[in-house]
């Protein structure tokens, strides 16, 4: 089953941030969130990108 771009980020960003989370510390949730929505953000871009180019 193909996962969709926006999963694929989610799960990668959910990843990453929790690793900086677990690193950092200072552990504020709010920080964890915040990580999350950028590095989401630069992955779906990411992701756009080479979808684009693989089609």
């Amino acid at each position: 089953m193909t996962q969709s771009n926006e999963q694929i980020a989610h799960d990668l960003a959910v990843a990453i941030a929790s690793q900086h989370y677990l690193k950092s510390s200072v552990r504020s949730f709010h920080n964890a969130i915040t990580d999350y929505d950028e590095i989401y953000d630069e992955l779906l871009a990411e992701l756009a990108k080479i979808t684009h180019i693989a089609v």
